[in-house]
């Protein structure tokens, strides 16, 4: 192939090079779509998991509070004689994510034990409308640099209503899992541009 056939070849006006253009183009679109669309369906499901979870959790409503006995001992603990009776392992005073309630005014209504517990509303706007519409509400809010999905339920279930639960989840994992993703689809869109290309360049050598 002398010199010049082989610089009219790659010219950017040669059929051949404007097939493989628009080859790598159009793929490129429906890869760019379609990394949307698996990123947008994998957040949606992760996200939706955690609101089922919150919502479970909200249902069974803040433990330990106020005029409430604690859950029972499990089984294998009532039946051990080294506990007697006795929990082995303190409840969930320090667990920042176990649900709480809060009054009317925003207050938390059953702090945990002695009263130590220090929890605040991590969203009044959300806080507020749980309360005044009757609804559960989900918020997403970030706390010292962490992510949390949040739930407001108003209690009780019926009006009138005394207060809300609020009940937060961590976001740590979900993210770590999305920017894994990220980088799986950032990755594989260039090779596969790369194949696209290849591809194109054979098949119009074969229609060429």
């Amino acid at each position: 192939m002398t010199p010049t056939r082989q610089s009219a070849r790659f010219s950017w006006r040669s059929l051949r090079t404007q097939l493989i253009f628009w080859n790598v183009l159009a793929l490129a679109i429906l890869l760019a779509g379609l990394g949307l669309v698996i990123r947008y369906t994998v957040v949606a499901t992760m996200i939706s998991s955690v609101d089922r979870e919150l919502d479970s959790r909200t249902r069974r409503g803040p433990r330990d509070g106020p005029g409430r006995p604690p859950p029972p001992l499990d089984g294998r603990f009532r039946r051990d004689p080294r506990f007697q009776g006795r929990r082995p392992f303190p409840l969930d005073a320090d667990d920042r994510y176990r649900p709480r309630r809060f009054d009317r005014t925003g207050k938390l209504a059953e702090p945990f034990g002695s009263g130590s517990d220090n929890a605040s509303l991590l969203d009044p706007r959300a806080f507020a409308r749980a309360l005044h519409g009757g609804q559960p509400v989900f918020a997403t809010v970030t706390v010292n640099g962490e992510r949390l999905r949040v739930l407001y339920r108003p209690s009780p279930s019926q009006p009138p209503f005394e207060g809300v639960v609020q009940v937060p989840y961590s976001l740590t994992e979900v993210d770590r899992a999305i920017g894994g993703l990220n980088r799986a689809l950032l990755v594989l869109v260039p090779v596969a541009l790369l194949c696209a290309g290849a591809g194109g360049a054979a098949l119009t050598d074969q229609v060429l």
